[in-house]
């Protein structure tokens, strides 16, 4: 988890070309301020009724496109974390292991775990790989 001034958040704003609103400002610091992935309904809850649902959604869909979250998969609601690699509005470089906690039910972002090689066969083009785990997190395990 990351404590971050609202300097550094316009910042991240500004990197990405993105007007700096209230909101915009105000989900990015919940992404850095948790360390697991977030669903849209998670974040509705830490904002009160700030926000209307939509103008959350239209939030998370423009820092996707613009690379500074990610879709992580889950077997439920979409969950977003953030991207911590070079992306931007152009490429994803998200490709890290995924990790369910069976306990706590968040997931969270692995990226320092090597994924191997893959060799996919003849004529498949593989334009994303995702590798996902499942079991206990450290937060739970103590």
């Amino acid at each position: 988890m990351t404590k971050v001034s609202q300097e550094q958040l316009v910042d991240v704003l500004s990197k990405h070309q993105l007007r700096k609103t209230e909101t915009r400002i105000h989900v990015l610091n919940i992404f850095f301020n948790n360390e697991y992935a977030l669903a849209h309904s998670a974040l509705e809850k830490q904002l009160g009724n700030a926000y209307d649902r939509v103008t959350i959604y239209r939030t998370l869909n423009t820092f996707e496109e613009a690379g500074i979250i990610h879709q992580v998969p889950s077997s439920g609601e979409a969950k977003f974390a953030l991207c911590h690699a070079h992306c931007d509005h152009q490429h994803h470089q998200d490709q890290h292991l995924h990790f369910n906690c069976t306990n706590c039910k968040q997931t969270f972002c692995l990226e320092n775990v090597n994924i191997p090689t893959i060799d996919y066969p003849k004529n498949y083009e593989v334009h994303s790989l995702h590798i996902t785990a499942t079991g206990v997190c450290k937060n739970c395990k103590i």
